[in-house]
């Protein structure tokens, strides 16, 4: 099966800079979580099997947003991977990389003598101006690199020593050697080259990205869970940078979450639909992603979005002041009640904090106690955030009224209706 397209891209060429483009909302089918292959925890961040998308250039699609010369240039850049048998893997890492340097387009110009949708430089060996003008080339140079009589082999993708291994960000750079400060401009490529990349083959996204993994992080053992079924806690607890979001939300690709002070991969989905105005979750932050929504891990989002349904349907329409936190941003909260940074359910995006409950928002202000442990307000709409948190997964803290937690605190001293008995 497809194993891994992993998260984020680098790459601006031998000193040319590249145009960043923005990044498009990506829609996920959920689907249940398939092991790897192999037996080995780390196959999927280090497979090449996988063999690559095929594309026809000569029948392109029309793509939203994209001009028939983009579409051209990016379906050129997948044919030369393909024929140079790489795998899927490397086809992004390609496309993303253009997507960077020229927006997809066959520039006649750039950065001092950089051309073409790779902005290669002539003076540095990469090939004539006629030649790097010709989209099919200059992904092959770029894939294979290219011999040179006066400086020898400039190395390609396929030449770097385990670039399969390596996070797209580092392989792409390991090719393009990029200044310093561009090297992070890439991961915003990610969820619009995957989107493409699945128009141009015409398969459905799902099968086009696979299983998703930030190898830069570290992989581990996918979680397994079935369509539709709650997470165990433990799974919750557990890498989930391999777990693609589901329909209606945005992908915003892997990040850092916290555990019991430990770093675990964790995939972000952005809920559309949803308002949340805290920190992480604010538009603009999470280096940009962020879209001024619900940002949660992609093991509770289906069961999230599930929740808000069902409030919405007893007529209630909750706003959140938090969900997912980054380790810096719970660093900067940590102290008296917040729970010190590595140690709190945000950082796992499997909390949220719902604003606009009657009381004062500070810890054991509870009206009294469900019996489940969950802390009670007396506001109507409680009971309903209640209820269907129970039908989907999720409880309120034992000690605060708004916070509403799919990784429950004290689980094992409480009665958690959807946890079975030791």
């Amino acid at each position: 099966m497809k194993k891994i397209l992993a998260w984020a891209i680098a790459g601006a060429l031998v000193a040319g800079v590249g145009i960043v483009v923005g990044v498009t909302a990506v829609f996920f089918q959920f689907a249940s979580i398939s092991s790897s292959d192999s037996d080995s925890p780390n196959a999927a961040c280090t497979d090449t099997s996988a063999q690559a998308l095929s594309v026809d250039t000569s029948a392109l699609p029309d793509v939203a947003g994209y001009t028939p010369e983009q579409l051209s240039v990016a379906a050129q850049i997948m044919k030369a991977g393909e024929d140079l048998g790489m795998s899927e893997r490397a086809q992004l890492i390609g496309l993303m990389t253009a997507m960077q340097e020229s927006t997809l387009q066959n520039l006649s110009g750039g950065d001092r003598d950089s051309v073409g949708a790779f902005q290669q430089r002539p003076s540095q060996g990469w090939g004539t101006v006629e030649q790097l003008q010709d989209p099919s080339y200059a992904a092959t140079a770029f894939f294979r690199g290219v011999d040179t009589s006066r400086t020898g082999h400039i190395p390609g993708l396929m030449d770097i020593d385990g670039w399969e291994s390596m996070s797209l960000t580092q392989a792409a750079s390991a090719v393009q050697l990029p200044a310093e400060q561009y090297e992070g401009e890439y991961a915003k490529h990610e969820s619009e080259a995957r989107k493409l990349m699945s128009e141009l083959a015409g398969v459905p996204v799902g099968q086009a990205s696979g299983s998703l993994t930030d190898t830069s992080l570290g992989c581990s053992a996918p979680v397994n869970v079935a369509v539709g079924d709650l997470p165990t806690q433990e799974q919750l607890t557990q890498d989930s940078a391999n777990v693609a979001c589901p329909e209606g939300s945005t992908d915003l690709g892997a990040a850092s979450g916290g555990y019991q002070g430990k770093r675990i991969p964790i995939r972000l989905c952005s809920i559309t639909g949803t308002v949340c105005t805290g920190s992480d979750c604010r538009s603009g932050e999470l280096g940009g992603k962020a879209r001024g929504e619900v940002v949660v891990n992609s093991l509770v989002a289906p069961h999230f979005m599930k929740w808000l349904e069902a409030v919405r349907a007893d007529g209630y329409n909750p706003q959140f002041s938090s969900s997912f936190r980054s380790w810096e941003t719970q660093a900067s909260f940590s102290g008296g009640n917040v729970a010190r940074v590595g140690y709190s359910n945000h950082q796992m995006g499997a909390a949220i904090d719902i604003s606009g409950l009657p009381g004062g928002y500070n810890r054991h202000n509870c009206s009294g106690f469900a019996a489940d442990g969950s802390c009670k307000s007396n506001d109507p709409s409680w009971s309903s955030y209640h209820k269907h948190g129970v039908e989907n997964g999720a409880l309120f803290h034992d000690e605060e009224f708004w916070h509403l937690e799919w990784v429950i605190t004290r689980a094992p001293e409480r009665d958690v209706p959807f946890i079975p008995a030791a």
